[in-house]
């Protein structure tokens, strides 16, 4: 594809202002995009129950447009059964345009079922032939336990209002509430409302079945642009293997492939 035709695809996204808006996390796109509720989402306050140490690595060839490769890789380390947390890294795009962002978050359970995070995500934009452009951004969450079997959960990104592109471009601030419903141990439902600055709410619905606990099946819908997905995730000892795929009403469907890898 040629550089202009790349360039201009990319500009027509808004991705100037829209780093944390790239998810790509093959388990949480395979859910339905949904990302206040997973571990290695966007939200701080999420804690990883199931293991000490968990690593996380992704990848995908976003709109199946050529060169434009993206790599997602994170760290979710249990310092206790009350504090956690999480360092994760993403790229998108190839030497004509790039975009990286370096997140680091940290978490703590209330003596109430409650926890609270913070976050900090450095933004880093580089266009060839351009000054490269930073920014920081400032997001919070909270976590709400109901029982055993239900969680909800308020993500609120970028409230410091960051900007970028010499100063004149707001990143956008974004807004998210979840609910998960772990129903048995075999099937979990999840939904989520969610609204950003740059675009009307946006639905999103995703269902996780478990099969004799190393096969998993995701299926997700996302609203305002309506979007659908799927995925499916293998359990080898402590290495889990997932590969999901999302469908576009008028963009190329994207393949996404991923990898997690837990200690102890």
């Amino acid at each position: 594809m040629k550089r202009s035709l790349l360039i201009l695809l990319i500009l027509s996204f808004n991705l100037f202002g829209a780093f944390e808006l790239q998810q790509l996390n093959s388990e949480i796109i395979g859910n339905g995009g949904i990302c206040s509720l997973h571990p290695f989402g966007n939200n701080p306050a999420v804690f990883s129950t199931d293991h000490k140490i968990s690593f996380t690595s992704n990848y995908t060839n976003l709109f199946g447009i050529k060169d434009l490769h993206c790599w997602d890789f994170g760290m979710h380390y249990n310092l206790n059964d009350n504090n956690s947390i999480l360092i994760k890294s993403n790229s998108v795009g190839d030497k004509v345009y790039h975009e990286n962002t370096f997140n680091i978050g940290y978490s703590w359970r209330l003596n109430i079922p409650v926890s609270i995070g913070i976050s900090l995500s450095y933004y880093n934009l580089s266009v060839e032939k351009f000054e490269t452009e930073n920014s920081f951004g400032l997001s919070a969450g909270i976590c709400y336990f109901l029982n055993e079997q239900v969680t909800m959960s308020t993500l609120f990104g970028n409230v410091n209002r960051p900007k970028i592109c010499k100063n004149e471009e707001l990143l956008p601030e974004y807004f998210a509430f979840g609910v998960k419903w772990q129903i048995n141990r075999f099937f979990e439902l999840n939904s989520e409302l969610f609204k950003d600055t740059l675009y009307p709410f946006n639905s999103r619905f995703g269902t996780k079945v478990n099969l004799y606990r190393n096969i998993q099946f995701f299926t997700g819908i996302q609203t305002n642009p309506d979007r659908f997905s799927g995925g499916v995730a293998i359990q080898m000892f402590n290495i889990k293997f997932i590969s999901s795929l999302q469908t576009h009403l008028k963009l190329p469907h994207t393949y996404y492939i991923g990898c997690q890898f837990y200690l102890k």
